[in-house]
């Protein structure tokens, strides 16, 4: 028994020992984390209860001026008000403030799309407080150019938007990321798909960025500029009630438009319009391989049945956001949504962005304008934008200009070409009073599609 009890002290002097070494080594870090002469890290301590509280109240003072080559803004980031209903699972507070400098609160000043230096551990420690704070065994402190879109594509699906976004890019000045993170509409309530993720995706190739600059009247600047596609996010809202404060409501408090202006508050956004009818065909379509203009007729009667009663316990605004609309099966086995339709009544979420969005930060696009013009339009798109038009090259426009439309036609023969008169009669006179609303919000009558 004595060889046994003896082992059993030797374990515990050795664990000692590893717990009293790592316990220094942190500290080490620590105190080198907060010594630097860069830097001025604090904690507001009243605050601190979890390691999510930690990275919350780890902010970052720029003391001395330029910090890994660029100049980093003055200031302290602040995490805004409502924090948790507006980035429901989407944990910015570790990039606010940064490890370093800058964050996406106090963009760097040289470049046209927001970007900012952040303390990024060398290991695979994404998501953690060790990243943030630098504290990570093993491994250093590297300072990294992050960036988010400053252009958001922001609807509507099944309006040409695959083909607005790869005219755009033909611009030199659009860095190319994949074209629908989905983060801003579905990604943001899967506890799966934070932030940190999304950042990632689009991150690899952030150094076209960084390496391509531009001399404007003797200063410096970084001109590109990065788009977010995700052509969902001006309407889905499906998952509204996960977020908190939200969570008895008949429609939502907090918007996507609200996070994303709290994120980046001088975005430009584009919206693409097409006639809400055959917006709503080509999206059944998509969707139900097998359905016949029949049971597409069907699914119409069934949710303006819905939609009436609606109506009647519920604001215009409750039952367009309202996902338990109308859900069933299509005859093909597919779920049948009411989003094929609620997503067509564009008054209602072009409202609740301009609620948020100042009028000259949105430039909306006729659908049907653009599948004819699309030249003239990507110049105005581009204008909007602040970039130089005559940087496209003549075959480019060429490709602009002749390259037929994507996504059309690839169900031709499953539903045909066309819809029963009656269902578009029905969808007509439903549509017609919100392309009404929808016309006079924007002073426009393009949009009544008459």
């Amino acid at each position: 028994m004595a060889p046994i009890r003896t082992l059993s002290k030797l374990g515990l002097y050795v664990t000692l020992f590893l717990v009293a070494f790592f316990l220094f080594k942190e500290s080490t870090y620590f105190l080198a984390f907060t010594s630097n002469q860069d830097t001025r890290s604090y904690f507001n301590a009243s605050r601190i209860g979890s390691p999510s509280d930690v990275r919350a109240d780890v902010r970052t003072r720029n003391t001395s001026g330029p910090i890994c080559g660029e100049e980093c803004p003055p200031g302290d980031a602040i995490v805004p008000d409502n924090y948790d209903s507006l980035f429901y699972n989407a944990d910015v507070k570790p990039f606010i403030g940064g490890a370093v400098c800058g964050s996406p609160f106090n963009y760097l000043p040289r470049y046209d799309n927001p970007c900012w230096m952040a303390g990024m551990l060398s290991g695979n420690t994404s998501g953690s407080a060790a990243r943030v704070l630098g504290m990570d065994l093993g491994n250093e402190m590297e300072c990294q150019l992050r960036c988010l879109p400053l252009v958001h594509l922001a609807g509507f699906s099944k309006s040409g938007t695959a083909d607005l976004y790869r005219a755009l890019k033909k611009h030199p000045y659009f860095v190319h990321t994949r074209k629908e993170p989905l983060f801003w509409s579905y990604g943001r309530f899967d506890r799966n798909y934070t932030i940190d993720k999304y950042i990632n995706e689009i991150q690899y190739r952030v150094d076209q960025i960084r390496n391509f600059t531009q001399t404007v009247e003797g200063q410096l600047r970084h001109p590109k500029l990065m788009i977010d596609a995700s052509s969902a996010k001006m309407y889905f809202m499906d998952g509204y009630r996960y977020v908190p404060g939200q969570e008895n409501l008949d429609e939502p408090k907090f918007t996507t438009a609200m996070s994303i202006k709290a994120l980046i508050p001088e975005a430009k956004i584009i919206v693409i319009m097409r006639n809400p009818i055959d917006r709503t065909y080509s999206r059944y379509r998509m969707f139900c391989h097998t359905c016949t203009p029949a049971e597409f007729h069907e699914f119409v009667t069934g949710f303006m049945s819905e939609m009436k009663f609606c109506l009647k316990h519920q604001t215009l605004r409750g039952c367009a956001y309202n996902y338990t609309l109308f859900a069933s099966r299509m005859p093909c086995g597919t779920e049948q949504h009411s989003m094929f339709i609620r997503a067509s009544l564009y008054y209602v979420y072009v409202k609740d962005w301009l609620a948020v969005f100042r009028r000259d930060q949105i430039y909306f696009v006729h659908a049907e304008e653009f599948f004819s013009q699309r030249s003239p339009i990507i110049k105005r798109i581009l204008t909007f934008l602040g970039l130089d038009h005559r940087l496209i090259t003549g075959d480019n426009w060429r490709v602009i200009a002749d390259k037929p439309p994507t996504n059309v036609g690839v169900l031709k023969g499953r539903l045909g070409d066309g819809m029963l008169n009656v269902t578009r009669m029905l969808l007509d006179q439903f549509f017609r009073p919100y392309n009404e609303m929808l016309a006079k919000l924007l002073n426009d009558t393009r949009f009544l599609w008459r």
